[in-house]
Protein backbone atom coordinates (compact mmCIF):
# COMPACT_ATOMS: atom_id res chain seq x y z
CA UNK A 1 0.00 0.00 0.00
CA UNK A 2 1.23 3.47 -0.88
CA UNK A 3 0.41 5.32 2.33
CA UNK A 4 1.25 8.71 0.84
CA UNK A 5 -1.31 8.32 -1.94
CA UNK A 6 -3.94 7.04 0.49
CA UNK A 7 -3.31 9.82 3.01
CA UNK A 8 -3.38 12.49 0.32
CA UNK A 9 -6.53 11.06 -1.21
CA UNK A 10 -8.56 10.74 1.96
CA UNK A 11 -7.44 14.20 3.08
CA UNK A 12 -8.71 15.55 -0.22
CA UNK A 13 -12.02 13.72 0.22
CA UNK A 14 -12.37 15.23 3.70
CA UNK A 15 -11.68 18.75 2.45
CA UNK A 16 -14.03 18.21 -0.48
CA UNK A 17 -16.75 17.03 1.88
CA UNK A 18 -16.24 20.06 4.11
CA UNK A 19 -16.55 22.35 1.09
CA UNK A 20 -20.13 21.13 0.85
CA UNK A 21 -21.04 23.45 3.72
CA UNK A 22 -20.16 26.54 1.70
CA UNK A 23 -21.91 25.15 -1.34
CA UNK A 24 -25.05 24.42 0.69
CA UNK A 25 -25.03 27.98 2.04
CA UNK A 26 -24.84 29.37 -1.48
CA UNK A 27 -27.56 27.09 -2.79
CA UNK A 28 -29.85 27.93 0.12
CA UNK A 29 -29.28 31.69 0.15
CA UNK A 30 -30.05 33.37 -3.14
CA UNK A 31 -29.12 36.82 -1.81
CA UNK A 32 -25.65 35.61 -0.88
CA UNK A 33 -25.22 34.01 -4.28
CA UNK A 34 -26.25 37.22 -6.01
CA UNK A 35 -24.11 39.43 -3.77
CA UNK A 36 -21.04 37.32 -4.51
CA UNK A 37 -22.04 36.97 -8.17
CA UNK A 38 -21.03 33.32 -8.09
CA UNK A 39 -21.87 30.47 -10.45
CA UNK A 40 -22.93 27.70 -8.07
CA UNK A 41 -22.76 25.07 -10.80
CA UNK A 42 -19.02 25.68 -11.24
CA UNK A 43 -18.46 25.49 -7.48
CA UNK A 44 -20.45 22.26 -7.41
CA UNK A 45 -18.18 20.91 -10.14
CA UNK A 46 -15.11 21.81 -8.06
CA UNK A 47 -16.64 20.29 -4.91
CA UNK A 48 -17.48 16.99 -6.60
CA UNK A 49 -14.24 16.82 -8.56
CA UNK A 50 -12.15 17.33 -5.41
CA UNK A 51 -13.99 14.42 -3.78
CA UNK A 52 -13.74 12.20 -6.87
CA UNK A 53 -10.05 12.90 -7.44
CA UNK A 54 -9.32 12.26 -3.76
CA UNK A 55 -11.11 8.93 -3.96
CA UNK A 56 -9.13 8.01 -7.04
CA UNK A 57 -5.86 8.87 -5.31
CA UNK A 58 -6.82 6.78 -2.30
CA UNK A 59 -7.65 3.86 -4.59
CA UNK A 60 -4.35 4.31 -6.41
CA UNK A 61 -2.69 3.70 -3.07
CA UNK A 62 -3.36 0.00 -3.61
CA UNK A 63 -1.03 -0.05 -6.63
CA UNK A 64 2.41 -1.34 -5.65
CA UNK A 65 5.58 0.27 -6.90
CA UNK A 66 4.24 3.68 -7.95
CA UNK A 67 7.26 5.87 -8.71
CA UNK A 68 7.67 9.03 -6.63
CA UNK A 69 7.36 11.27 -9.70
CA UNK A 70 4.02 9.67 -10.64
CA UNK A 71 2.69 9.98 -7.08
CA UNK A 72 3.66 13.65 -6.95
CA UNK A 73 2.26 14.40 -10.42
CA UNK A 74 -1.07 12.66 -9.75
CA UNK A 75 -1.39 14.36 -6.38
CA UNK A 76 -0.70 17.81 -7.84
CA UNK A 77 -3.16 17.15 -10.64
CA UNK A 78 -5.79 15.86 -8.23
CA UNK A 79 -5.82 19.34 -6.69
CA UNK A 80 -5.17 21.59 -9.65
CA UNK A 81 -7.73 20.06 -12.01
CA UNK A 82 -10.73 20.53 -9.68
CA UNK A 83 -9.58 23.95 -8.55
CA UNK A 84 -9.60 25.16 -12.14
CA UNK A 85 -13.41 25.32 -11.80
CA UNK A 86 -13.17 27.95 -9.05
CA UNK A 87 -12.06 30.90 -11.22
CA UNK A 88 -14.89 30.06 -13.60
CA UNK A 89 -17.36 30.42 -10.73
CA UNK A 90 -16.38 34.04 -10.18
CA UNK A 91 -15.32 35.10 -13.65
CA UNK A 92 -17.26 33.45 -16.43
CA UNK A 93 -14.77 34.49 -19.11
CA UNK A 94 -11.74 33.12 -17.22
CA UNK A 95 -11.35 30.20 -19.63
CA UNK A 96 -10.68 32.64 -22.46
CA UNK A 97 -7.63 34.14 -20.74
CA UNK A 98 -4.09 33.04 -21.51
CA UNK A 99 -3.10 32.46 -17.84
CA UNK A 100 -6.11 30.18 -17.34
CA UNK A 101 -5.38 28.28 -20.54
CA UNK A 102 -1.72 27.83 -19.57
CA UNK A 103 -2.72 26.64 -16.10
CA UNK A 104 -5.19 24.20 -17.64
CA UNK A 105 -2.64 22.76 -20.05
CA UNK A 106 -0.06 22.43 -17.28
CA UNK A 107 -2.55 20.82 -14.91
CA UNK A 108 -3.86 18.31 -17.43
CA UNK A 109 -0.33 17.45 -18.57
CA UNK A 110 0.88 16.79 -15.03
CA UNK A 111 -2.29 14.87 -14.18
CA UNK A 112 -2.05 12.64 -17.25
CA UNK A 113 1.63 11.95 -16.67
CA UNK A 114 0.97 10.95 -13.07
CA UNK A 115 -1.90 8.65 -13.92
CA UNK A 116 0.02 7.00 -16.75
CA UNK A 117 2.84 6.41 -14.28
CA UNK A 118 0.39 4.82 -11.85
CA UNK A 119 -1.13 2.73 -14.65
CA UNK A 120 2.32 1.56 -15.70
CA UNK A 121 3.08 0.49 -12.14
CA UNK A 122 -0.23 -1.39 -12.01
CA UNK A 123 0.55 -3.17 -15.30
CA UNK A 124 4.01 -4.13 -14.00
CA UNK A 125 2.48 -5.50 -10.80
CA UNK A 126 -0.01 -7.49 -12.84
CA UNK A 127 2.78 -9.13 -14.83
CA UNK A 128 4.87 -9.90 -11.73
Amino acid sequence: MDRKLVASGVTQVAIGAASGWGLAALVGRKELRERLDVDVDRLRQAHLDVIIMGGLLAAAGSVPGVPDWARRAATIGAWTNPLLFVPLAFRRDAAATVPYQLASVASFTVTCAGWFGIARAARRALRA
